[in-house]
C-alpha cells in the first residue's frame, strides 16, 4: 500500500475591528515570511473578514493598513 503526501499549507483568517469592536471593511492585510516568495495580500470584505489561503508553514509578519487609521 502506498500513501501520497499532499502539499501542507494553512490559512490565515480573521476579522478586522476597531478599538470599539466595529468591523472594518477595506483593510489591506499583508503577510510576509521567509517561507514565502514576496508578500501575500487580502482586503477585508464588508464584514471586516479576510482570508489568505495556501500559506506554507512558517513564521509570519502580518500588517493591517487602512487610510485614516494608525
Amino acid at each position: 500500500v502506498s500513501f501520497a503526501q499532499g502539499v501542507q499549507t494553512g490559512e490565515l483568517r480573521g476579522t478586522a475591528r476597531d478599538t470599539e469592536g466595529g468591523v472594518l471593511p477595506g483593510v489591506t492585510v499583508s503577510v510576509t515570511s521567509p517561507s514565502l516568495q514576496g508578500t501575500r495580500t487580502a482586503t477585508t470584505d464588508e464584514n471586516g473578514v479576510y482570508l489568505l489561503r495556501g500559506l506554507p508553514s512558517g513564521t509570519y509578519t502580518v500588517k493591517f493598513e487602512l487610510s485614516g487609521f494608525s
